[in-house]
């Protein structure tokens, strides 16, 4: 029987030429690294091995060939770096057994998902896998080989992606990974590297081999080879909480860089404060909703981030563009008893009310605190601060106005203001939002959110431009409402009658009634009652039921404060930088606003006082003197005052 040859490169069976194969060129005498399998070993009595084609932290890659089925195939050992080694005889023994022989725990869930992955054969976008067993003291995954390249070699080759080729090509992917999650299965190393693109232009995902090895005492703790840019947060900690969110995050980091030619910031780098710039700032033509959508999914941590795959997808796939969209036509108001000094219809008294009592709603979803300048009129005075005051119990304190609007507020991402005219103004990175922003007329207050911007008409009709992921934009039918306040995927109102009404990923705020004030805060939004009592959406993580004689409250990202009537605090919540418990401590307060991760507080006297994270400078109110104060109660000549009163 005539000996058969196959190149060790590409499995050709063909006779060497001058000791190269005639297909590939390759040297037909090359021989893989000692600790991993010898050439031409044969595994299963059926496949071949040739060269490996790339080794991670849990597996090594071999090119083979399939004896019985007659063509190449991929092979994937498992056999984890740094906790393995081969004897002579190929057998592959842990390096330390450890407590729970995390060795064999690793190879359990390496076949575990072989398992999984075997019940996606006819998926286009996931490789296909072949046969796997056990052998040598180790496990095998054979797959289907692949002609084509790694996407982060295409992507070189190719140039910067339009937003368009980039969605075309990963989408498929993207819906493959969402069937696998809902298999139990995560990937945890998706990047241009793991992503293979085929000779046809189709995209298949590679290396599924990624599960994480950990012993039960922790002495021997494996994890991905963690590619910064495309790793979030949770995966550098052996007890953060992975799940389909994890992939989620790499999927549309691998995104971002298709379409800005680099990867983005690390997760590690962005703890220590360092942002992702975002794709418009870096020339890339994209709409602010599909902005919205891709930074919604390279979120920070986990719970504020785009949870599913095929819920990327979908926001991705939306194209919801504002570039040129036209805004709700205007209401005609119903022709008004009185005018202010402009000549302006005035609002009804009611409702002129229950915005005084959400004045200044400026949301700290995620928001830092800003750098107020002493004591002038500045934008930056105006920016982020509010306060709240019910005219009931702003009695008590007359330097709370009763009477004020949200005529300026900051989001994550951009600041909206309201002119004379009623017509709004705008800053920040949303490319395109300028135009419908211009075209808003008869606002009376404004509300920024992360990654959206609400306004409130004087008719009581609602309007929102920006990001549309979570439904946070769908606010068209409300009507009868006098305050609205943004949150980071969430939109609330207060109608005239003291109930609430809320869109996007929010809570059942139905049975809420008789409220005087919201205030919105990262995942939750703040109420005030007249009576000086307060409800949360999250009572189970913010008790405020003890809270009483309440005149204004804020929430931040994580924790509410509320203000007193006699210039006191009271705060719950997160308070890892202190952010709660100093301001126990302050007097004389006479509007309060809760950022982040730190709170600030206006005195009588126009001094400032903050308490909480001082990073990159956002506490240091030190010398701070002469800080505009609210206007007092209950002055008919400003039953509306202006914003930024912090």
């Amino acid at each position: 029987m005539e000996e058969i040859f196959f190149c060790p490169g590409c499995m050709a069976k063909t006779a060497p030429v001058d000791g190269k194969c005639p297909v590939c060129g390759c040297n037909v005498n090359m021989e893989n690294a000692p600790h991993q399998l010898p050439v031409n070993t044969i595994l299963y009595g059926r496949y071949i091995v040739g060269r490996v084609l790339g080794a991670g932290g849990f597996g090594i890659t071999y090119i083979g060939y399939d004896l019985k089925l007659d063509g190449r195939v991929a092979i994937k050992e498992y056999y984890p770096s740094g906790a393995a080694n081969r004897s002579v005889s190929l057998t592959v023994y842990p390096t330390a057994e450890g407590n729970g022989n995390p060795f064999e725990t690793g190879k359990e869930r390496f076949l575990k998902e072989a398992r999984v992955l075997s019940g996606f054969i006819e998926d286009s976008s996931i490789v296909t896998l072949r046969d796997y067993f056990e052998e040598n003291g180790t496990a095998y995954i054979v797959m289907e080989y692949l002609d084509g390249e790694d996407l982060s070699h295409y992507a070189v080759r190719h140039g910067k992606f339009t937003f368009d080729e980039a969605l075309d090509l990963l989408e498929p992917a993207m819906l493959a990974l969402d069937k696998v999650h809902k298999k139990g299965l995560i990937h945890r190393d998706i990047s241009p590297s793991n992503l293979m693109v085929l000779s046809d232009g189709r995209i298949k995902v590679l290396d599924f081999g990624a599960a994480r090895l950990q012993s039960v005492n922790g002495e021997l703790s494996l994890s991905v080879m963690l590619k910064p840019g495309y790793a979030p947060i949770e995966q550098y900690s052996t007890h953060g909480e992975q799940g389909p969110w994890t992939d989620v995050y790499a999927m549309s980091a691998t995104f971002y860089r298709l379409i800005t030619g680099k990867a983005p910031t690390s997760a590690t780098d962005r703890t220590c404060g360092s942002a992702v710039e975002l794709p418009s700032a870096l020339g890339v033509k994209i709409t602010p909703a599909q902005e919205g959508a891709l930074m919604h999914g390279l979120a920070l941590q986990s719970a504020d981030r785009t949870q599913t795959m095929a819920g990327l997808a979908e926001s991705l796939r939306a194209k919801k563009t504002v570039h040129g969209s036209k805004p709700e036509k205007p209401k005609a108001p119903e022709k008004p008893e009185k005018t202010d000094k402009s000549g302006k219809p005035a609002l009804p008294k009611k409702r002129l009310i229950a915005i005084g009592a959400s004045a200044l709603v400026v949301l700290a979803a995620c928001l830092t605190l800003p750098a107020l300048r002493n004591g002038t009129d500045s934008s930056a005075a105006k920016q982020e601060e509010q306060t709240l005051g019910i005219e009931e119990l702003a009695l008590a304190r007359e330097s709370i106005a009763a009477h004020s609007e949200t005529t300026v507020s900051s989001g994550t991402r951009q600041t909206a203001g309201i002119k004379s005219d009623g017509t709004v103004c705008y800053s920040g990175c949303y490319q395109g939002i300028e135009p419908v922003l211009d075209s808003w007329t008869d606002i009376v207050a404004v509300s920024a959110g992360q990654w959206h911007t609400v306004g409130l008409r004087a008719d009581g009709t609602v309007v929102a431009v920006g990001s549309t992921i979570d439904g946070q934009c769908s606010v068209s039918g409300w009507r009868d409402i006098v305050a609205v306040s943004a949150g980071s995927d969430f939109t609330a109102g207060l109608r005239s009658d003291g109930t609430v009404v809320a869109t996007g990923q929010l809570f059942d705020v139905s049975g809420w009634k008789d409220i005087a004030a919201i205030s919105a805060g990262g995942a939750f939004l703040a109420g005030l009652r007249p009576d000086g009592t307060v409800l949360v959406t999250v009572p189970q993580v913010l008790d405020v039921s003890a809270w009483t004689d309440i005149v204004a409250v804020s929430a931040g990202r994580i924790h509410t404060v509320g203000l007193k009537s006699d210039g006191t605090l009271v705060a719950v919540g997160e308070n890892r930088y202190g952010q709660c418990d100093s301001v126990g401590y302050w007097k004389d307060i006479i509007a309060v606003s809760a950022g982040s991760y730190n709170t600030v507080g206006l005195k009588s006297d126009g001094t400032v006082v903050a308490a909480g994270s001082n990073e990159n400078n956002r506490s240091n109110v030190t010398g701070w003197k002469d800080i505009r104060l609210p206007k007092a109660a209950g002055n008919a000549d400003n039953d509306v005052i202006e914003a930024g009163t912090l």
